[in-house]
């Protein structure tokens, strides 16, 4: 959750590639999903990549607030979001292996990591 000012500089990138600068609103809050929803959600909501490209010379300040499940939760289709025709995509998984699984491929100095759920190392 993202409470936003009126300096703008944030994009979203939609489903097709391309990238959507949100309109500013004010009294609202913006709302990126991440993964998990998408695995929840059987992606019906898809997590949402995001970035910031401040050009107008003014300060942005931004105030987020991130909530995450316990490491031991079982990630799993909800009941809601699948059916006879609509199967869960994902297999069920932990949160922790999930996010050491997303960590070990997008930043480069986990590179070489991808053990370390294994050793019991993070």
């Amino acid at each position: 959750m993202l409470a936003r000012e009126d300096t703008p500089g944030l994009a979203v990138r939609l489903p097709s590639g391309e990238w959507l600068a949100p309109p500013v609103i004010p009294g609202t809050f913006l709302v990126n999903l991440g993964n998990i929803m998408k695995r929840w959600s059987n992606d019906r909501f898809l997590s949402t990549p995001h970035g910031v490209l401040n050009d107008t010379g003014k300060d942005r300040y931004s105030i987020a607030f991130f909530f995450s499940p316990n490491v031991e939760a079982v990630i799993e289709c909800l009941p809601s979001c699948t059916g006879a025709d609509n199967p869960p995509r994902y297999p069920p998984a932990v949160y922790r292996d999930l996010v050491l699984d997303f960590y070990n491929a997008n930043y480069f100095h986990r590179q070489g990591h991808a053990g370390a759920r294994a050793s019991g190392r993070s």
